[in-house]
């Protein structure tokens, strides 16, 4: 099965560039349909939009939708926030943070310049609202200095990018903040990140704005980046203001040059054209790039047609694309090295030549044999057949089909998952009833031999002598008359002796007929459990699974799943650490057996319900031992009471005698006195088991 597309840097900048038509519209609305999801509602153009931003740890997405999503009856906190500080704003707006997965979107509102902040990082994703001086307002997912000591995120403090951004401390700003500044030093920071005391070491050329870390306006355009001799033509497709060009003329971005050494701020302004460029010269140790956490990393949209084949001759042959260039997944690294062995070097240059024009081609991938929506990209694959490809009017509306799909059938798995799950413990639990029952009928076709030894034993018992434990005696049903051995219990006398195999030969009879009936009812019981699987298995249909679920849910079959679920830390324990054990009878009910005295109290006076079955063994300690009844204990078989009182008999000090009695009654019958020790308890309206070995 071929991995899904993930929704990475060049996704999110595509999807950026055909968001620029928001810029400069009005924030109508703003809802919350889901805890992780954010939905704006912008009219810009005489035309209304909805921008989705999702922090979901799977499905962490930012695009345009065209489907109108429900509004929750109560808005959530950070809703209620947004709706607060930026509704009825204009968007300002709307840029990456470099080439990284975050992105700022600008609202300027009557109290100032907020910021929404998303970050669309996994499972760290987060959105966060930023005032006008800086601090934090409010946040989707707040993070306490015990989750990350790193980065906490809560209400007003000051924003700082995440530790794992490769410009955080670079000085280099988003991928075009729509203006130059080129030689001026930033403004004050709205959001009151850090910023360095001294000037902009470095030279940022047009579409690159002012450092990253102080999330300033954009500085006044500077004369020398009006593209007039920049050294790539101007663009023949706007991408709007705050994606690489200028809003106002369309022109191409200035290649970047930076250092993080520091240096002479004026150097930038008597800089030639020739200077500005990404130094990549071999042996030249001091060249002039962006330095992250992993290394030297270069935005991919900045780098010069020069530059490239530098840094083409200086990876060789073992290229590794996420090695050198900034925001990169590795499908992405995959499709520009197939590139480069089809097309080479002049391939490369030409794709990211489209990828600065914003000359999009969108598609969506979908595998022929499952019909499933790999995801969506901008340009056509070269790593995946053509057949799978499928072309979009924009890159939005690719991803956002691409999304309809994978949460469709990731909801779709976890249902399945939920479903198969608890519907297998069944079916096993099932297996292992059918076996003791045909055990047991074996069993039950001796009770005449059960009789026959009884009544040997009162017929030649008299012989034994004093400590035997073997009688042996003829037996008169057979024609040879052979000698059988009988054991027998040497404290005991031998009427009791006798009575105890009359009373087996008893129940065999009596129990031969129900069990008969029980065998039959787990028998149907297993085959519709595993057709159920069968079909849960090949379903494809949400709404089908849904109704296989409450199918199952109705026969009882996902009581366990419904009511217990084992706790993985202490504070998550169902049981608060008293020592509980939990078990699940072949009927499918859940046994709880206390293991001490503090667990026994536990489970009488605080898990038990009234109608709930309490088990003990008759004689001696032990631990409690309780059958969940769901206040339905006349429908408890026969079967599970016995599975109760073997674990009675297991978890007490007569675990080694043949035969133990096991008293059963309703909990409302069981009560602890004023003043008793630990697991001390009285009953009442008890009847009596006989559980053997």
């Amino acid at each position: 099965m071929s991995k899904l597309i993930p929704f990475d840097s060049l996704n999110l900048y595509a999807v950026l560039t055909e968001l620029q038509v928001l810029v400069g519209g009005r924030i109508q609305d703003i809802r919350q349909p889901e805890p992780h999801t954010i939905v704006l509602v912008v009219y810009a153009q005489r035309v209304e939009h909805r921008l989705l931003v999702s922090i979901d740890p799977q499905h962490a997405r930012l695009h345009k939708i065209t489907s109108k999503v429900p509004n929750a009856p109560v808005p959530p906190p950070f809703c209620q926030s947004l709706r607060k500080h930026i509704e009825g704003g204009f968007v300002q707006s709307l840029h990456m943070v470099g080439f990284d997965r975050i992105v700022e979107l600008a609202v300027r509102t009557r109290g100032g310049v907020y910021t929404l902040v998303a970050e669309l990082m996994g499972k760290h994703s987060n959105l966060i609202l930023v005032d006008p001086n800086g601090l934090i307002q409010s946040a989707l997912k707040w993070v306490s200095p015990r989750q990350s000591s790193l980065r906490p995120i809560r209400s007003g403090e000051k924003y700082q990018l995440p530790p794992t951004s490769s410009l955080r401390g670079s000085g280099q700003r988003a991928v075009g903040s729509g203006e130059s500044a080129l030689t001026h030093p930033s403004p004050p920071s709205p959001t009151g990140r850090e910023r360095e005391p001294t000037p902009l070491s470095h030279s940022v050329g047009e579409g690159q704005g002012v450092r990253a870390n102080n999330l300033t306006h954009p500085s006044p355009p500077s004369p020398e980046a009006s593209g007039e001799g920049g050294s790539l033509a101007p663009l023949s497709h706007s991408v709007g203001e705050g994606l690489g060009v200028r809003a106002n003329n369309l022109t191409p971005p200035a290649p970047l040059s930076a250092s993080r050494e520091g240096g002479d701020p004026m150097r930038h302004s008597e800089r030639s054209e020739e200077s500005q460029t990404l130094r990549f010269a071999q042996g030249d140790e001091s060249r002039e790039t962006v330095k992250g956490q992993g290394g030297e990393v270069h935005n991919p949209l900045l780098i010069t047609e020069e530059d490239w084949h530098i840094l083409w001759n200086r990876m060789g042959e073992a290229r590794d694309w996420q090695e050198h260039l900034e925001g990169l997944s590795r499908f992405t690294a995959q499709e520009i090295e197939a590139i480069a062995l089809c097309e080479g070097l002049e391939g490369v240059i030409r794709w990211f030549g489209r990828l600065r024009r914003a000359e999009w081609q969108p598609v969506i991938v979908r595998e022929p044999n499952s019909h499933r929506i790999l995801g969506a990209y901008p340009l056509p694959l070269h790593q995946l057949p053509a057949v799978w490809q499928h072309p979009r009017s924009s890159v939005n509306l690719a991803w956002e089909q691409a999304f309809v799909d994978r949460i469709q059938r990731a909801e779709q798995e976890h249902l399945r998952n939920s479903l198969l799950s608890p519907l297998k413990r069944a079916l096993q639990a099932r297996q292992r009833a059918l076996k003791e029952i045909e055990q047991t009928l074996t069993e039950g076709q001796k009770a005449d031999r059960w009789q026959l030894f009884g009544e040997l034993i009162l017929a030649y018992g008299h012989s034994l002598q004093p400590g035997e434990s073997i009688l042996r005696a003829p037996d008169y049903t057979q024609p040879d008359t052979p000698l059988v051995e009988i054991r027998i219990d040497p404290n005991k006398t031998l009427a009791e002796n006798a009575e105890r195999y009359f009373q087996k030969a008893r129940r065999a009879r009596e129990n031969q007929s129900l069990l008969a009936q029980r065998y039959a009812t787990l028998q149907q019981e297993y085959h519709h459990l595993q057709s159920l699987i069968d079909r849960a298995e090949r379903s494809e249909q949400t709404d089908e699974l849904k109704r296989l679920y409450a199918e199952a849910q109705e026969r009882g079959w996902l009581r366990e799943v419904q009511q217990v679920s084992p706790a993985r830390r202490a504070e998550q324990d169902p049981f608060e650490g008293h020592k509980i054990r939990l078990y699940t009878s072949p009927d499918g009910y859940q046994v709880l057996v206390g293991e001490n005295a503090q667990a026994n109290d536990y489970l009488l006076t605080r898990i038990a319900r009234p109608n709930d079955w309490w088990l003990h063994v008759r004689t001696g300690t032990g631990g409690h031992v309780i059958i969940r009844t769901n206040n339905q204990p006349q429908r408890v078989p026969r079967s599970t009471l016995e599975f109760a009182g073997r674990l009675a008999m297991k978890h007490s000090t007569d675990r080694h005698a043949h035969v133990v009695e096991v008293d059963y009654t309703l909990r409302k019958y069981v009560r602890k006195p004023k003043g008793a020790p630990a697991g001390f308890a009285l009953y009442t309206h008890e009847k009596t088991l006989r559980i053997t070995q």
